[in-house]
């Protein structure tokens, strides 16, 4: 590994961290967009998916903590607070859009840190994760489920 290797995983990891951290679900998830009563099901599925997104920022809060990496954790776009107050059923497919995009984009970021074994195994677990939440999100969104490779 070249010496450059080390520091271009810590800014792919980085570069993850903040897509995951400032993403529209952990957006949805402190802002608490609104919902009818008959909605608590879904709000707590969605409760539960920022729950797992919050453990995986974690997971890699620990793994660039441990190599003295600095740390950006980001901030949210602009453009989210034009659906602050809009319903979770809207919500639902942007976010399953947005799901999408992260999944491709750790598929990328797990093939370019294939020389570091510990960020290529966090990552594909975190990708593993990630595809579950895609297929509850498109439940949750009435959206038909797409097979995606494991």
């Amino acid at each position: 590994m070249s010496s450059s290797a080390p520091i271009l995983t810590e800014q792919i990891l980085n570069d993850v961290l903040v897509r995951l951290h400032r993403s529209l679900l952990q957006y949805v998830g402190e802002c608490g967009p609104w919902a009818d009563g008959s909605a608590a099901a879904e709000q707590e599925a969605v409760s539960n998916l920022v729950q797992i997104r919050h453990l995986h920022v974690g997971e890699l809060v620990e793994l660039m903590t441990a190599r003295e990496a600095i740390i950006d954790f980001g901030v949210f776009p602009t453009e989210f607070t034009d659906l602050h107050f809009v319903g979770l059923d809207y919500l639902l497919g942007v976010i399953v859009a947005e799901q999408k995009k992260i999944i491709s984009e750790l598929e990328s970021a797990v093939g370019s840190v294939s020389g570091d074994a510990e960020a290529t195994g966090l990552l594909s677990r975190i990708l593993v994760d990630e595809r579950a939440n895609l297929a509850k999100l498109q439940s949750l969104a009435g959206q038909p489920r797409q097979l995606l490779a494991s």
